[in-house]
């Protein structure tokens, strides 16, 4: 199945057949013998060829480049055979050539895996000439079998290594398997599909389980940064009132920055320990205006231990604690007193612009489905399949996963949105693909030709179904793409090892919110084979150590932010105690 370079809108057809309704309730035999019974290819009498030298035929066929019609008409022809199959016969062949067709344009595949599909040829055929059932799409095995291994499929592609190794796997066994079954006449046949579709559905779940942990360490981090640029507001708003010393600028733009962080991710921002938090931000100020304003510095120590309580970036290391609030409330005793206290412009933290809002973009965007897959045009003419595993409102931003379930791009949505537009991002549509094509070929692909088959009008809970759908793709659209800039333009190894434990690079700063107060620990150590991580603080001293899959799970409960890396504090507490030492002498 050729992937095909075309562009369909993302606006759900409202009549398109919803996954509620495979299997269709109603044979499709009738419509089959009326649209695909040819005189030219097909004969009657004596003259028609028996059943049994049909199958034989098409047992015998190695042309898996031809539809089993043809297939047959191409040996027949090559030894001269005046015969034809019954009326009936052909048109069983033809159905089943033109949902091949159908099946390979609207749900491609990549070719490594459907040319493999495609040797699956005369067993369809074989099936549908044997079992009635066939005629019911959705119903019979064969069609949850090829319905499954083109959804366990769509996202594979050429270049992704052992971790598309099971998939190939799987179609060559159930190919090799269902070809050999011909040659016994069918024996275990349906207990080989059975158990093929249940390793397609494993397959997927994996994938969406992998995909998952990539969205939960995105999520992460997006939490992480929309933290920091609210810390990062709320802080900049105070440092902008008035110059304050050097050392307690220092203080605030380094560990209390990371507390508030800390604070953010633990309560949220509407929460009243954020809301304290910012008091004491200001308090902390307040006792720093210069002479003759009015506010007057916290009395009795009070300002001391309110910052003891929120500085959680150094809950763990209380002797830099205590010697930061020690300089602060120095610092406010030499304002108290009247003193000439140097002072200085903070330079202020660093925040990421708020994305615009598009409202016609956002609407674009939230009409797509988590899980759709997308086939997006690359870097000298390369395409990439990915997975949409995230869609993040709040900072507009998409996360793409590969057939691996591993990263490979995030996007913002106003870029998503004009790939769509300018058709260099195509949807593939994936549920009860070959059913779906035995019954477009017939007509029968919305919900009024259904109801007129079936003689009953559509139920409310199958029209809403459908509204849940994703469209497919008009694969025979446009000419070839030109190339896309994109960053991650090759198929790659995943960035997932066996275990499904994201990679993180040593010295990530993650916040723990397990434990109470939260943890800021550095990861100082992974150790793949004892599947073992190690996290210590700014002395190096070990705080935490993590099994991966107890790592995971706090990862998917949201108890892991992954925060920047900063400067030891300890060395700015040390230069801040010499430079007052100097001062005092």
């Amino acid at each position: 199945m050729v992937a095909a370079a075309g562009h369909d809108s993302l606006e759900v057809d409202p009549l398109k057949l919803s996954k509620t309704q495979f299997p269709i309730p109603a044979t499709l035999q009738s419509l089959v013998r009326q649209q695909f019974a040819d005189p030219a290819r097909s004969a009657q009498g004596d003259q028609a060829m028996r059943r049994d030298e049909l199958i034989t035929y098409i047992r015998a066929s190695a042309r898996f480049d031809l539809r089993p019609l043809e297939a047959v008409l191409a040996q027949t022809e090559q030894i001269g055979d005046p015969a034809l199959p019954a009326p009936e016969d052909s048109a069983v062949l033809a159905w089943i050539g033109a949902s091949c067709d159908y099946w390979e344009k609207h749900h491609p595949l990549d070719e490594a895996v459907s040319s493999q599909l495609r040797r699956l040829q005369p067993v369809i055929a074989l099936i549908a000439l044997a079992d009635a059932q066939f005629y019911t799409p959705g119903k019979h095995p064969l069609h949850q079998t090829l319905d499954a291994l083109q959804a366990a499929a769509v996202g594979w592609q050429d270049g992704l290594g052992r971790a598309g190794e099971p998939l190939l796997k799987l179609i060559d066994e159930t190919v090799e398997g269902a070809l050999a079954s011909l040659e016994a006449d069918g024996e275990g046949l349906i207990s080989l599909l059975r158990n093929s579709t249940r390793s397609a559905q494993r397959l997927q779940t994996r994938q969406q389980r992998m995909a998952q942990r990539a969205a939960d360490v995105e999520r992460g981090q997006l939490r992480a940064a929309r933290a920091r640029n609210t810390a990062a507001a709320m802080i900049n708003q105070q440092l902008q009132r008035f110059p304050i010393p050097a050392e307690i600028g220092q203080f605030i733009t380094g560990p209390w920055y990371e507390s508030a962080q800390l604070v953010l991710l633990k309560f949220g921002e509407q929460a009243e320990q954020w809301r304290d938090f910012v008091s004491t931000t200001a308090s902390l100020l307040d006792a720093l205006q210069p002479p003759g304003d009015t506010a007057q510095p916290s009395p009795d120590g009070g300002i001391g231990r309110r910052l003891s309580r929120w500085l959680l970036s150094l809950q763990h290391d209380p002797q830099a604690a205590e010697q930061a609030i020690s300089n602060i409330e120095y610092a406010h005793l030499r304002v108290a007193r009247g003193e000439d206290v140097q002072r200085a412009n903070t330079t202020l933290l660093a925040a990421d612009d708020k994305p615009a809002s598009n409202g016609e973009v956002i609407a674009e965007v939230e009409a797509l489905e988590m899980g759709q897959w997308f086939l997006v045009q690359a870097r000298k003419g390369s395409t990439l399949r990915i997975q949409l595993a995230m869609k993040q409102d709040d900072e507009q931003r998409l996360l793409f996963c590969n057939h691996a379930g591993a990263r490979v791009q995030a996007m913002d949505y106003s870029s998503f949105a004009r790939l769509l537009s300018e058709g260099k991002a195509v949807p593939l549509s994936s549920d009860n693909s070959f059913s779906r094509a035995l019954a477009a070929v017939v007509g029968i692909d919305n919900q009024e030709a259904l109801a007129k088959l079936t003689g009953q009008p559509p139920s409310e809970g199958e029209q809403a179904a459908t509204a849940g759908d994703s469209p497919a793709p008009d694969p025979g659209a446009g000419d070839p793409l030109p190339p896309l800039e994109v960053e991650s333009e090759e198929p790659r190894q995943p960035d997932l090892p066996d275990s499904g434990v994201p990679e993180l690079p040593m010295g990530t700063w993650l916040g723990f919110h397990d434990v109470d107060p939260p943890l800021l620990a550095k990861l100082a150590l992974h150790d793949k084979v004892r599947q073992l991580f190690i996290f210590v603080n700014r002395k190096g001293v070990e705080q935490r150590r993590l099994g991966e899959d107890e790592y995971l799970a706090l990862i998917q409960a949201g108890q892991v932010d992954i925060l920047e890396t900063k400067v030891n504090f300890r060395e700015q507490v040390e230069r801040a105690r010499d430079r007052m030492k100097r001062h005092q002498r």
